[in-house]
């Protein structure tokens, strides 16, 4: 099965996302999507996630990276079917598919939460590519890197994280220039 059959077979369709909610990702290089998990899904997964930890204790994270102040667990894709509705949405994969243009795949699953007042990371790339440049290329007519992640924070400050989300997403657009944090 190829990745086009693949998505479709997971309901992505042309019209899964609007021209407008594609225009944002084009544009803004972000696409809220609030409400894509149910607060009984939320507090399945936060269970879920809690038991993985207690059962994996000090091995937890060990798949692909353990660091001191926070709990981590990885591989979650292979360790419980509930996690697929945190990647497997339709609308999730149509952003994904859309901003990729179809070149995807699901390499890794993780969590990591921070423990109070520890934990904390200035902003950084993960993956290949060095975190202290920003600057995107043009490859095919489409920048590269590409990094994509599911916010599953506390919404309970909503319009911040939203504006956070947006900053981040300029400095990334932009190559790292931060200058124009003033019109943003």
């Amino acid at each position: 099965m190829d990745i086009q059959a693949a998505l479709f077979a997971l309901g992505v369709r042309e019209d899964t996302l609007s021209a407008d909610e594609k225009r944002s990702l084009d544009v803004d290089g972000y696409l809220p999507l609030p409400g894509i998990l149910t607060q009984a899904q939320v507090q399945a997964l936060r269970k879920r996630l809690q038991e993985l930890e207690d059962e994996e204790g000090e091995d937890a994270g060990k798949e692909v990276h353990q660091e001191d102040g926070a709990d981590r667990l990885a591989n979650l894709a292979n360790k419980d079917p509930l996690f697929d509705a945190v990647w497997a949405n339709p609308k999730v994969l149509a952003a994904m598919a859309h901003v990729l243009d179809g070149d995807l795949k699901l390499s890794s699953l993780n969590a990591r939460a921070a423990l109070p007042g520890h934990g904390l990371q200035a902003l950084h790339c993960d993956g290949s590519h060095s975190s202290q440049d920003f600057s995107p290329s043009v490859q095919d007519g489409r920048r590269r890197p590409f990094e994509i992640f599911i916010n599953s924070k506390n919404m309970e400050h909503y319009a911040w994280t939203l504006a956070l989300t947006r900053m981040i997403s300029a400095v990334f657009r932009r190559g790292g220039d931060v200058s124009f944090v003033v019109e943003e």
